[in-house]
């Protein structure tokens, strides 16, 4: 199975048009819905990814702004795209970038809260909202997984380098 991430991390154009991006900018049509009611997010290690924690990883998430029992919506936008259904909420790409829909990230408010302090990150000329590291450290800390003991290290990592960076910002400001 490829690693999606390969394209994302030297920010290479998509190969083709089967890859999550597809997904993202495709999920951006939640937002034009009336009302904007529905919106969407990257979230889990590939949103640290695009923030700069270089780890691989194999899925994509997405969280969507829709109760679970509204998934329907999403499966019938993957079913456009000609996408793999494997289940309510994972899909294959034609390229084979598994992609999971996610309705409520453990450890964390509900995405209406989460929403509105939401990275928008510039994407391949997309601006696209990616759920915070602080916050992903936080959902993979309550969930506890082996695999998460690492994620957070090099989150916390990330997170101190970013403070550092903002610091040293201030104090050539000061000057």
């Amino acid at each position: 199975m490829k690693n999606p991430f390969t394209r994302l991390v030297w920010l290479q154009p998509p190969k083709n048009d089967g890859n999550w991006f597809k997904i993202i900018s495709d999920c951006s049509a939640f937002r034009r819905t009336p009302g904007g009611r529905h919106k969407f997010m990257v979230a889990g290690m590939s949103a640290a990814n695009l923030q700069g924690v270089l780890v691989s990883t194999v899925d994509v998430n997405v969280w969507i702004g829709l109760p679970a029992r509204q998934y329907m919506r999403v499966i019938n936008l993957c079913h456009k795209l000609k996408a793999t259904i494997q289940s309510p909420n994972k899909i294959y790409l034609s390229d084979d970038t598994p992609v999971v829909f996610i309705f409520e990230v453990d450890g964390l408010p509900p995405f209406e809260k989460e929403y509105p302090p939401a990275k928008w990150l510039l994407f391949h000329g997309k601006k696209i909202p990616v759920l915070p590291l602080d916050r992903i450290c936080k959902s993979k800390q309550v969930v506890g997984r082996d695999k998460d003991k690492l994620h957070i290290l090099l989150i916390r990592q990330a997170l101190k380098l970013e403070r550092g960076a903002k610091r040293a910002g201030r104090k050539q400001r000061g000057r």
